[in-house]
């Protein structure tokens, strides 16, 4: 993918509040979900382990994000939760989404539970489609 629609991309999900995220290749359907963004890579975290597009996501790695009216097919690549990376997450979940609303939730996505089933999402190298 060329570093100007992967640029275009990331600046997509930065200012987007939900993305649209469809875990495996198979007939899911796109859940509504935060990302953040950290050193110019996607980030996701699911509220817990137990999650359908997470764990369709450990079994096939491949999937699709949705943008601004456009599909981009990803893959998941699974972050330990000790992975130093994670402080960066955690502070650019505080970032984003810093509305009184949102504070438990983004507190949620802080536990342990939570860090544990961080992804980074990596645009493959064409749009699907454009809605």
């Amino acid at each position: 993918m060329n570093a100007t629609k992967r640029n275009a991309i990331i600046s997509a999900v930065d200012r987007q509040e939900l993305i649209g995220i469809k875990a495996g290749t198979g007939d899911h359907r796109f859940l509504s979900i935060w990302m953040v963004v950290v050193d110019e890579n996607i980030y996701a975290r699911s509220w817990g382990n137990k999650n359908g597009w997470y764990n369709a996501f450990k079994v096939e790695p491949h999937g699709e994000i949705s943008i601004e009216s456009t599909t981009y097919k990803v893959t998941a690549e699974f972050i330990r939760k000790d992975d130093p990376i994670n402080d960066l997450i955690d502070f650019a979940y505080e970032k984003k989404y810093n509305q009184k609303k949102y504070e438990k939730y983004v507190r949620d996505l802080q536990t342990d539970i939570s860090r544990g089933s961080t992804i980074r999402l990596l645009p493959e190298d064409a749009s699907l489609h454009t809605k």
